[in-house]
């Protein structure tokens, strides 16, 4: 299994900005650049949220085929192994690496776990259909997070962690209020049959 490190050194200079003390880097992938990530012979130790901002991926996650369009995020976990199957001409995407120890001892996380809002694994769902405000945020958050991985700031280290603490917390907050939202449509869908 490849650690955020190993990665970059291998298949993520040309792709990667800078990586951040080997816990966190930011990506921006086009249809042919999508495509490589075919070539990992191993899976990876760290989460990744690809969220994609145009065209089509589909792609395979253990035996699950997934398609994924404008404002979906895709959620890697560690330890999964995918296979990009195909990707439109005009794909574009924004892809979050952040290692598995970094994301564990996130705020947010331990308020997730703490909180039992969400099972864990609904926050390993693979894919989550984002509406356009929702992926708007989410991109304004990547971007700002690549941003300051490669500003030379003293305190990078806390912005960087609240600013993926940021991440995730709209993410659960996504995921509870689809969760709310489909809970309640079918309550009404009972109530009135």
């Amino acid at each position: 299994m490849y650690n955020l490190q190993e990665y970059y050194n291998r298949f993520g200079k040309e792709y990667l900005n800078e990586l951040w003390n080997g816990k966190m880097a930011c990506a921006f992938f086009n249809s042919t650049r999508a495509l490589t990530t075919n070539e990992m012979t191993e899976s990876l130790n760290c989460y990744t949220f690809t969220l994609i901002i145009q065209g089509e991926m589909t792609l395979m996650n253990g035996d699950n085929q997934l398609s994924f369009s404008k404002n979906d995020i895709y959620t890697y976990y560690p330890g999964s192994f995918i296979r990009i199957i195909d990707v439109s001409h005009d794909f574009k995407g924004i892809c979050l690496f952040v290692d598995e120890q970094m994301t564990h001892s996130a705020q947010a996380f331990r308020n997730l776990l703490r909180a039992s809002m969400i099972p864990l694994s609904q926050f390993g769902k693979s894919k989550l259909p984002l509406t356009k405000a929702d992926a708007g945020r989410v991109h304004s958050v990547m971007m700002l997070i690549s941003e300051y991985i490669s500003q030379p700031l003293s305190l990078k280290n806390e912005i960087l962690e609240m600013l993926y603490s940021v991440f995730i917390d709209d993410l659960i907050s996504i995921q509870a209020f689809e969760k709310t939202r489909f809970s309640i449509s079918k309550q009404s869908e009972e109530i009135f049959i």
